[in-house]
């Protein structure tokens, strides 16, 4: 039985498998379950009542009670950036209807931490400690300031850390114009017409060339100072061209010039503006709501309105999902935190699970879908989310890895049976459904070297895995071994070809090194008779 399988069919997620009873115990302040017996729930359907709770209490102006549940949510999943998305927003609301409300303002702060924006965070905090900085407090108002005071220190350091990171990060993707002669987006492009000559769909080349091609358009996008008038043929297309490359083969992102994310602030907040988008702003609950709403309003005027309303909607929620996957990514890569980088991508992937669902619902709302809840883009969201997501793994609870192993399955599954060629469209096919059956097999600790071009890196990595797996998970298979290792030889010139002058071209040789090793090590132990043992 696979690890996935294992912990499908362990006990179900109850309150009484965790120690969280503070959350649950006292007055309906405190998040107390609601009403039922605390073991007939699962996780997700605490999580939405203390959600459903907190929406209610806030519309009733109850802000205390309101964020009691938000937290008593979060507390169950602390992880989930979706949760800390709502409650900065309730937070922002709250504090702007009573600005006397410092635990607004402190709940604010820490959601704002939760999402990686430090230097938002300690703008919040020092306004909290404002409010309390006054004489004759309180002992639970000096504890208070007290907390307060060590988080903005907390959020003061993350602030210096993520400038460390970023700083080092440029540095890192920078390339000066006429240093690219060998890197391999540019050794790609040299290499489509003889693969398409030779017939070859299956090179690496092709999603890098193409990722190439979008960043260097989305580049000159920023470069443009003034937003562009609103026609047809002149609309914003920064966050799109930059969206895309990322999702095609993120190893293709460089920058030229050290002032990048400052070029892209600029014009990420003109184009969010342009398109009347709800990020960065709204979270994924509030946006629901906002789009649930005038879709109702819109039904009684007709059909034609309420397509009409939907098809209105598609520009604001695709520059949302394009402005997430950007911000997931800067932080996965840029700011060297893969956790913030995944809370962003995984919050992406609900909103578009959302719109699929709505869709599906709606047979008018088919007539107008929108690119970004087509199946193979969340594929291709999927992909980015699971690259975070298996750097921090490790690290996760074991309640995040069977959510993430389920998520993998799901991927498995969908793609278990297409048969689409790759020439088809090869890029789209390759970054869509190939490589997120591969990147998901790897999570689910399955085989996953077939889905990779043989001059990807991802390919002899996946094959080094293979040899592994042959080796000490299950009894050892020498043919599975030879063969994997015959494999990764015919591949180290490709790889050599394409990535000697990349970023990666140290761990290339790592897991080189590492295979002929292991090649040495199996040798030696056929000729001792070591494996007679396991016949």
């Amino acid at each position: 039985m696979s690890m996935v399988s294992r912990l499908s069919t362990a006990e179900p997620f109850s309150i009484k498998n965790i120690d969280h009873q503070a959350t649950f115990v006292g007055s309906r302040e405190a998040g107390r379950i609601p009403n039922k017996d605390v073991g007939m729930y699962d996780e997700h359907s605490i999580v939405a009542a203390f959600n459903s709770e907190g929406n209610a209490l806030f519309k009733e102006m109850d802000y205390t009670a309101a964020a009691a549940k938000y937290t008593a949510a979060i507390n169950i999943d602390e992880k989930n950036a979706i949760l800390h998305s709502n409650r900065a927003a309730f937070s922002e609301q709250a504090t702007e209807l009573d600005p006397s409300f410092i635990k607004g303002f402190a709940r604010l702060a820490r959601a704002m931490d939760a999402l990686g924006q430090p230097h938002q965070s300690t703008i919040i905090w020092e306004e909290a400690l404002k409010k309390l900085a006054r004489e004759s407090l309180t002992l639970p108002e000096r504890i208070q300031q007290y907390e307060y005071k060590r988080s903005l220190t907390a959020a003061k350091h993350e602030q210096l850390r993520g400038r460390k990171a970023l700083e080092m990060s440029i540095k890192h993707n920078i390339v000066r114009k006429g240093e690219e002669k060998d890197l391999p987006w540019i050794i790609a492009k040299r290499l489509i017409p003889v693969l398409v000559a030779g017939g070859d769909y299956t090179s690496c080349a092709w999603t890098l060339g193409k990722a190439y091609d979008d960043l260097c358009e989305g580049m000159q996008e920023l470069a443009s100072k003034a937003a562009r008038p609103a026609s047809k043929d002149t609309t914003p297309r920064a966050l799109e061209l930059l969206s895309s490359s990322v999702l095609t083969d993120l190893r293709a992102w460089h920058i030229r010039n050290p002032n990048y994310l400052e070029k892209f602030r600029r014009k990420s907040i003109q184009e969010t503006e342009f398109y009347h988008a709800f990020a960065p702003k709204l979270g994924l609950e509030a946006i629901k709501k906002i789009v649930l709403g005038r879709l109702a309003r819109a039904k009684p005027e007709g059909e034609a309105e309420y397509r009409k309303e939907w098809e209105v909607m598609q520009p604001s929620l695709t520059a949302t999902v394009r402005y997430w996957i950007m911000e997931g990514f800067h932080q996965g890569t840029l700011f060297q935190n893969p956790a913030v980088g995944a809370n962003y991508l995984g919050q992406t992937i609900a909103l578009i699970k959302w719109g699929q669902i709505q869709e599906q619902r709606d047979g008018l709302l088919k007539e107008v879908k929108g690119e970004i809840f087509e199946a193979t883009y969340l594929k291709r969201v999927q992909v980015l989310y699971m690259r975070f997501v298996l750097e921090r793994f490790k690290d996760l609870d074991l309640g995040a890895q069977q959510t993430i192993f389920e998520e993998a399955d799901e991927i498995v599954n969908e793609t278990t049976n297409f048969q689409i060629p790759r020439r088809s469209d090869t890029v789209f096919v390759t970054s869509a459904w190939y490589i997120a059956r591969g990147y998901a097999l790897t999570l689910s600790y399955k085989l996953s070297a077939e889905c990779f071009a043989e001059d990807d890196v991802n390919y002899i990595t996946a094959l080094l895995r293979c040899i592994k797996s042959a080796e000490y998970i299950r009894s050892p298979n020498v043919d599975i071994q030879r063969e994997s290792l015959e494999k990764i030889r015919k591949a180290i010139p490709k790889l050599n070809y394409v990535w000697k002058a990349s970023k990666e071209v140290d761990e290339i040789d790592k897991t080189i090194k590492e295979s002929l090793k292991w090649e040495e090590t199996l040798e030696g132990r056929l000729k001792i008779g070591y494996y007679g043992q396991f016949n």
